[in-house]
């Protein structure tokens, strides 16, 4: 079984790479992520930060749907 990774990004995280390398450019997160595995989805938000699910908790729960739904990167992993 293969994994499928998800990433999203909300525009106010500061992202830390390896030690002490702090990333704001989303772009790289996401390549960085794609080279971690199979990356399916992932969705980059304009609002939001660190405590995502708390801030923008309805953006949050729409990624998950998606990836997880009909069409999705990872529909049917799951019942």
């Amino acid at each position: 079984m293969s994994e499928f990774l998800s990433a999203s990004l909300f525009s106010l995280e500061i992202y830390m790479v390896f030690q002490k390398v702090l990333i704001r450019n989303s772009s790289l997160i996401i390549d960085w992520a794609g080279l971690l595995g199979n990356l399916k989805f992932w969705e980059m938000h304009k609002d939001g930060g660190h405590f995502a699910a708390w801030e923008r908790p309805d953006e949050l729960v729409a990624d998950i749907r998606e990836f997880f739904g009909p069409g999705g990167g990872a529909a049917g992993v799951c019942k």
